[in-house]
């Protein structure tokens, strides 16, 4: 008896030794100790080894393709010719052009949080930390007095996060937002506190002509936020008898779910789910193949700025989708290219399959977004309000 008792306390021990050194092998990465492990997973991009300043980005998470994934490559290399260093910190960075950057992985619902990102800044001596919000919770676990010892603390507000209040923001020494529509709908919030630094592209030629295309694109992520607006969009093709294709990420779990319910609902042939894509570089591959691309904020953007007539899909069920046209462009401007608490009070004057009302429609986007979302004046905007916070900062 007495062996079969200690055989007993013997595997216990060991069952949590085990359990023990499993937890510590999951928070190695964690511990202020070993932060000097946490290596730059990539070097600087560019040449130039002269900086004056350095800018820590933190968000927990980038996919491979998106519109803050791409606002932010375009903000960090326009930086990297400015004497200024990115960095990059993140739970997941699969965004692959941010690589070239420096980057960091942190577990951004851990207690110790903060303490690490405070030593990173210590160590690399961070100028800037400018926090990229969608999901902001997991500040709890940052002291933001102790962070804004060291340097500037900014935030971008990417979308609409009930956590973001005035109590937040006022730890911060500014807040960027990216369209006056995102102001508006923090309603507690007074709209001075914001910077808008729209979501912007760079220059492209006008590619897209009238060749008697067919086949409709919607573009997005596939997942619940975004499910309603692919329903609007092959409801709109349907109607029309319009063939029609969906991109975007198939692998997620999520993803799945919305494909397999999209097959139900609309039984829909397995090859209309074409996968992720680089999107600017697969419309202008594939100018000639589609009659209109549709989502919504970046993705009008991309389309716009090579020709294509774009379809903004609406994320309420009674709000159809619209064309982008000369009659309601100045709508979308201010949304951020979206439909979100009201219907548009014009008519939808594109006529599809009509030359002279598509081209129309390609010529006016195209120039409008090159002239009120050009990168090189967002991009300036933006260089401006970080530098202006570090002098006030001294």
């Amino acid at each position: 008896m007495l062996f079969i008792n200690f055989i007993k306390r013997h595997f216990l021990f060991i069952k949590k030794w085990r359990t023990q050194k499993k937890n510590i092998i999951i928070n190695l990465g964690l511990n202020r100790k070993n932060l000097s492990l946490l290596l730059e997973t990539s070097s600087p991009s560019g040449g130039n080894e002269v900086h004056t300043k350095k800018i820590l980005f933190v968000t927990d998470a980038l996919a491979p393709y998106g519109g803050v994934e791409n606002r932010l490559n375009h903000i960090a290399t326009y930086l990297s010719g400015r004497q200024w260093e990115s960095f990059f910190l993140t739970e997941e960075n699969l965004h692959l052009p941010l690589n070239h950057f420096r980057n960091f992985t942190l577990m951004f619902r851990a207690d110790n949080l903060g303490a690490c990102l405070l030593d990173i800044v210590k160590i690399h001596k961070i100028d800037v930390v400018e926090f990229q919000f969608k999901y902001s919770r997991y500040l709890r676990f940052i002291d933001m007095n102790e962070l804004r010892r060291y340097c500037v603390v900014g935030c971008t507000v990417n979308g609409f996060d009930k956590s973001i209040t005035c109590r937040m923001l006022k730890k911060f020494d500014y807040t960027i937002c990216v369209s006056t529509d995102l102001v508006q709908r923090y309603i507690k919030i007074p709209p001075e506190w914001f910077h808008i630094i729209y979501n912007c592209i760079e220059p492209e030629p006008c590619l897209w002509s009238y060749n008697h295309q067919k086949t409709a694109i919607h573009i997005s992520r596939l997942s619940n936020e975004y499910e309603i607006r692919i329903y609007s969009f092959i409801d709109f093709c349907l109607e029309r008898d319009i063939p029609f294709e969906i991109a975007g990420d198939r692998e997620s779990e999520s993803a799945k779910q919305v494909i397999e319910r999209l097959r139900i609902k609309y039984n829909i042939p397995d090859d209309v789910f074409i996968g992720s894509i680089d999107t600017l570089p697969f419309l202008k591959k594939n100018i000639f193949r589609y009659l209109f691309v549709a989502g919504c904020g970046h993705i009008a953007l991309e389309a716009g700025i090579v020709g294509i007539p774009v379809l903004i899909t609406s994320s309420v069920d009674s709000f159809p989708p619209e064309f982008l046209t000369s009659e309601n462009i100045h709508y979308f401007l201010d949304r951020n290219f979206t439909i979100r608490e009201r219907e548009l009070t014009t008519d939808n004057p594109l006529i599809i399959g009509s030359p002279d009302s598509m081209e129309a429609a390609s010529k006016y986007t195209h120039a409008f977004i090159l002239k009120h979302r050009n990168l090189h004046t967002e991009l300036t905007k933006y260089q401006r309000i970080l530098e202006t916070a570090v002098v006030n900062r001294t």
